[in-house]
């Protein structure tokens, strides 16, 4: 039996979210720092126009807004990002 399956392309959204997950135990002021560091390498990205942090225990969340007249998909610039710190998981 085989499951029925669907392609689902890319799609280019003017905003995304980086999600954080931290190991257990972790305290709040080392989520902190990590969500920080990594809202400021996103926002060094010149297709980012600003960023949005939350951070919880053991989580955190970097809220992503694009330029509207950026040069690349929002996939394309997940891709160039992602080996800085394993970042993208929206």
């Amino acid at each position: 039996s085989t499951l029925p399956q669907q392609f689902q392309p890319d799609l280019d959204l003017n905003e995304r979210t980086v999600r954080i997950s931290m190991p257990p135990g972790a305290t709040l002021n080392q989520t902190q720092e990590v969500v920080h560091e990594t809202a400021n390498i996103v926002l060094a990205h010149p297709d980012v126009e600003t960023v949005f942090e939350r951070t919880f225990t053991n989580s955190g969340y970097v809220n992503v807004k694009l330029n509207e007249d950026r040069s690349k998909t929002s996939t394309e610039i997940e891709r160039e990002l992602a080996p800085q710190r394993s970042l993208w998981g929206s």
